[in-house]
């Protein structure tokens, strides 16, 4: 064959016929069309391998359900647990649900509750709830022509206090090496001889003076008298705020307070925070049942609250209440605004305005819709330098967004003192984010603790806070020095 490729290389150029066979051999190899890939040569088509150090590596990690994580749905339980630890601050959903959907995190059950399940019939008792965690499934054998039930843990499975989860699964060596060398740092801390954890120093430029403001705090809640002007979460423009500042109350807690509802910037007086899990649940669905028009105002409801509010409202009328127009609303006698108000979006500037009475047969949607309700009552009034002066306790019903100024600017025709976006022209002449003389001066929390037990009650510097018979807690936060001014000012003190 080689022959055979000498000649028909020969008779293609003449040039060469005069080497020897030996000769020309040699130069075919390099001459000819045929090449050969030099070993050194990266091959640029084949897929580059992983060094063999970069194998993934087997991971098991347990986690016990505490009682302020009963009930929490799976998926959030772990991502809770695990972001908490620094080399698996990057977790996300997708790598949960990724484990969740190839069985990689298993319930672990005690010893005695698997004892337990094959003698006890009880399904009402803990160890139960341990053992039924997840979702029923009903699957049908064809063989043996029976039904046998399965379960089957989702992202939707809720915990129960007392239970272990176990993650088993792969995962990068990286990841493993740095959690080795957190868990090496923290036997080593452990093994010296000053085992007490001082807390890295807080520079106060940073931080807001969150401990100065506390009204009352107990081992669930903490309650702040807010001044105007303190933004409760950061924004644009904004470098310090309140959810910025909460690790400063965090104490020995294993989490910093949650915040469960917000106050405008403008707004001062009362912002409750959560110190629990388990007490953030409770407080949002507190506060999420006073914004639902549907839900029951049975005193006897468990999660009933109320808030309380004073303004300062100015009118070219004397107050009037809008079912009795030609009457001027008496000081001290209730009466009750109320409408729906329509959220009007123009590119990025909102707006809310109280919707007209055939709205909801418009072809506008019902989200954009809200039912509202405030109880007023006008504890003083006075006519001064020719405008007529108020001042209003707001009881909202409702906890819609500008509730509060959109019913006294539109429904009242008395927009509060400061408040130049609800004003009766709509402009905007002064600074952004003037003062707004509206304070939440008032917080019951009904029922917070139980009948039987004597809180006590406290008064110092207009901030106080006391218990009723039933064990409601009534929290009261002293008005801001300027608006005692304005009020005094205006005759309505």
């Amino acid at each position: 064959m080689l022959r055979a490729l000498l000649r028909i290389t020969f008779n293609s150029n003449n040039s060469h016929c005069k080497k020897s066979k030996t000769t020309t051999g040699l130069s075919l190899l390099h001459s000819s069309s045929i090449s050969f890939p030099e070993a050194d040569e990266p091959d640029l088509h084949s897929q580059p391998q992983r060094p063999q150090n970069h194998r993934k590596r087997l991971i098991i990690k347990d986690l016990s359900v505490t009682p302020d994580e009963d009930g929490m749905r799976l998926d959030r339980f772990i991502k809770y647990r695990l972001v908490q630890e620094p080399h698996w601050a990057t977790l996300n959903n997708n790598t949960i649900s990724k484990w969740l959907r190839k069985r990689q995190v298993k319930l672990v059950l005690p010893l005695s509750t698997i004892a337990d399940s094959h003698t006890s019939t009880d399904t009402s008792n803990h160890d139960s709830q341990l053992l039924t965690s997840g979702h029923s499934l009903e699957t049908k054998d064809l063989l043996n022509n029976s039904t046998k039930t399965i379960t089957v843990t989702t992202a939707a499975t809720r915990t129960v206090a007392g239970q272990m989860w176990r993650i088993r699964t792969l995962v990068d060596p990286d990841l493993v090496d740095k959690e080795a060398a957190v868990g090496a740092e923290q036997i080593a801390a452990s093994s010296g001889t000053d085992q007490v954890s001082h807390p890295a120093a807080v520079s106060s430029t940073d931080h807001l003076p969150l401990k100065d403001w506390i009204i009352y705090e107990d081992e669930r809640i903490i309650v702040l008298n807010k001044p105007s002007g303190i933004p409760v979460q950061g924004g644009t423009g904004v470098t310090t705020s309140i959810a910025s500042s909460l690790s400063l109350l965090q104490g020995n807690y294993p989490d910093k307070p949650r915040l469960v509802h917000r106050l405008d910037r403008t707004t001062s007086g009362i912002l409750v925070l959560a110190r629990t899990r388990k007490a953030a649940q409770d407080l949002s669905s507190r506060f999420r049942e006073a914004t639902d028009p549907n839900s029951k105002e049975d005193p006897s409801a468990p999660s009933r609250i109320q808030k309380k509010y004073f303004a300062i409202v100015g009118s070219a009328e004397p107050i009037k209440e809008p079912r009795r127009k030609s009457k001027p609303a008496s000081s001290g006698e209730p009466f009750r605004l109320q409408g729906n108000m329509l959220m009007i979006t123009d590119g990025k500037t909102q707006s809310i305005q109280m919707a007209p009475s055939n709205a909801l047969k418009s072809s506008l949607t019902t989200k954009s819709i809200w039912p509202s309700t405030t109880d007023v009552v006008i504890a003083a009034q006075n006519f001064h330098a020719g405008t007529y002066w108020a001042l209003l306790g707001l009881y909202p019903r409702t906890g819609r967004k500008h509730q509060l100024r959109v019913h006294c600017a539109q429904l009242l025709h008395a927009p509060i003192l400061g408040d130049i976006k609800y004003s009766d022209n709509g402009t905007r002449t002064e600074k952004k984010d003037p003062r707004i003389y509206l304070h939440m001066v008032e917080l019951e929390l009904k029922r917070w603790v139980a009948a039987s037990e004597n809180q006590g009650a406290w008064t110092q510097n207009g901030n106080s806070y006391r218990f009723t018979e039933d064990g409601t807690l009534v929290v009261t936060a002293k008005l801001e020095n300027d608006m005692q001014r304005t009020m005094k000012q205006l005759g309505l003190s």
